[in-house]
């Protein structure tokens, strides 16, 4: 069993992460392992931090989102993290990496008429709003005419 299986096993048996999460991370290792020249290099002296910069800089001018580089590097950071506790490797080349700081999105907001469709007890708004791709959720609506309404992101 090479590290990437050895790392991806123990990320689903022993973590116990989630299997989007496990299969993101072999898809980034798969990544990287191939720009350092193949699954070998990623113990090896391949794996500095020089090339990790490089891979980095390689992503953002593939225009990968700051999102998957900040996981791309929480995955190389949890990989070479688990070989250094196993005393395979000395240092962990990803650690003085800094992740990219990411965009902060604005929060979506209900329009003043769905909210007096909700008031109202027009049950197409939660509708328009789906339809719209507006990712919000409509709460309950009481008996008693009280209004709750959780908006998610």
């Amino acid at each position: 069993m090479g590290p990437k299986e050895e790392i991806l096993r123990h990320l689903q048996a022993g973590r116990n992460l989630s299997p989007h999460t496990v299969r993101a991370y072999g898809g980034d290792l798969e990544r990287f392992a191939r720009f350092i020249g193949g699954e070998t290099g990623l113990l090896g002296p391949g794996a500095s931090i020089l090339n990790v910069r490089r891979y980095l800089t390689q992503l953002h001018s593939e225009n990968y989102q700051k999102s998957s580089m900040a996981r791309t590097l929480a995955c190389l950071r949890t990989f070479y993290d688990y070989f250094l506790r196993n005393g395979v490797i000395g240092s962990n080349p990803v650690r003085p990496v800094r992740t990219p700081r990411l965009d902060k999105k604005l929060p979506k907001f209900l329009e003043e008429i769905a909210i007096n469709g909700l008031a109202l007890g027009d049950a197409s708004v939660n509708l328009r709003l789906r339809r719209r791709g507006a990712n919000t959720e409509v709460a309950i609506v009481s008996r008693t005419g009280d209004i709750a309404i959780k908006i998610t992101q």
